[in-house]
């Protein structure tokens, strides 16, 4: 009956840390309303503009998952660190707000969008590494740390939905967030491993007694992690494997789909570019909640080998389609079902499992996340800034870039098995 009740508690602790990945999820739900004629009217964006005020947030992620984390987290403790990133986001959000009101500067609203952006790094960099150490049954760890990826989809659909709204609607439901999860993680205890840096004994007792009610594992804990301090060091091996995953889940494409898929949808189908929009976040939470169970029963190498080879298929065929689409229009309806097929895949196989795989990988070491993380964030940035400017270009054809990627990354992963 204890276990159980230590249990249920273990799982709301998660459940409110996996909150942090609403952030994220947000901005790529309501990303696609930044670039519509609005928009552009107000801050007299061009091509290239568009793509710096979108991937400013990303930018503001590697700045807070490479550099403001690592401080706040020895000084302030993880929990006081989830508060600090919460504020910051409060701060970004009401910075675009005020500025897209009172005035157009573009350059102000990309410092809201970066502050916003730092947050996002904090979290998506804390919230895993958080979680695990409250994760005391080790086999239910990789179940545990997919919850981030359905609230990143629960949140990319509610953005979706949102953007029905007005700009005021959509910044307050932002600051409403911030402000629930820092209320919150008042229910949430500190991480062991803080009072373990800082010598506090007395109080990782207190929070074992919280997670098994056995005082008894608290001391098993701090003898564990003292001997794997003598022995731990920073290794360059499972740093370049953390960091090449990361690398290879934004070089899948993941992205073109979200920020540009409503546009390019809108161009083929006499629709507005949000039902497109909605359609596919629905079926990426769909696939997440799939991807939860998966990952429960099956080894992740074996699910993003598997996904990689079918979605290779899937863009070889989103390039063939488009060829005909201007000559046969009812084919932007198979564009849309290979799109949904595709984020499918994608929310079954590298949404989940490259989170498992690096938290695995790196053995919660904070530089080694961090690092992943930040690589991730980067590739991210120079992806969409580029982007525009290539579906100007490439059109359909962009997509092959990204085939030729994930038929490099097969061949990685098996060297990762």
């Amino acid at each position: 009956m204890e276990k159980e009740e230590s249990r249920k508690g273990v799982t709301v602790y998660c459940v409110i840390l996996s909150i942090s990945g609403f952030f994220l999820g947000w901005d790529v739900g309501t990303a696609g309303y930044l670039i519509n004629e609005r928009f552009q009217q107000v801050y007299r964006a061009n091509t290239l503009m568009m793509g710096l005020v979108i991937l400013s947030f990303n930018l503001g992620c590697l700045i807070g998952c490479i550099g403001v984390c690592q401080v706040c987290t020895w000084a302030i403790g993880y929990n006081g660190t989830f508060r600090v990133g919460s504020l910051i986001y409060i701060i970004g959000s009401v910075i675009q707000l005020v500025i897209f009101i009172i005035s157009g500067n573009q350059y102000i609203f990309i410092l809201g969008r970066l502050s916003c952006g730092i947050c996002c790094g904090m979290l998506c960099l804390l919230g895993p590494i958080y979680m695990s150490h409250l994760i005391i049954d080790s086999a239910k760890k990789g179940y545990y740390l997919s919850f981030c990826q359905i609230v990143v989809c629960l949140s990319i659909l509610a953005g979706n939905i949102a953007n029905y709204t007005t700009y005021p609607v959509i910044y307050g439901i932002q600051i409403g967030m911030a402000v629930i999860i820092n209320g919150l993680l008042f229910f949430v205890p500190e991480s062991p491993q803080y009072y373990l840096q800082h010598k506090k004994y007395f109080a990782i007792k207190q929070i074992f007694t919280k997670l098994t009610n056995d005082e008894n594992k608290a001391m098993e804990f701090i003898k564990q992690e003292s001997m794997k301090k003598l022995v731990d060091k920073f290794e360059m091996g499972r740093m370049w494997k953390c960091c090449l995953i990361m690398i290879f889940q934004q070089l899948t494409g993941i992205n073109y789909f979200f920020y540009f898929g409503g546009i390019i949808s809108q161009s083929f189908l006499q629709t507005p570019s949000r039902i497109p929009m909605i359609i596919m976040s629905v079926i990426n939470l769909i696939g997440s909640v799939v991807g939860t169970r998966l990952i429960s029963k099956y080894n992740p190498i074996t699910i993003l080998k598997l996904s990689s080879m079918v979605m290779i298929m899937l863009l070889i065929s989103y390039l063939i389609l488009g060829e005909f689409i201007e000559t046969h229009p009812v084919i932007g309806i198979s564009l849309l079902i290979t799109s949904c097929l595709y984020i499918f895949l994608f929310a079954i196989s590298w949404g989940p499992c490259s989170g498992v795989l690096n938290n695995e990988i790196s053995q919660d070491n904070q530089r080694i996340m961090g690092l992943s993380i930040g690589t991730n964030w980067f590739t991210n940035f120079l992806i969409g800034t580029i982007s525009p400017t290539l579906i100007e270009k490439l059109s359909f054809n962009y997509g092959i870039i990204f085939a030729i990627f994930i038929s490099i990354l097969i061949f990685f992963i098996r060297k990762i098995s």
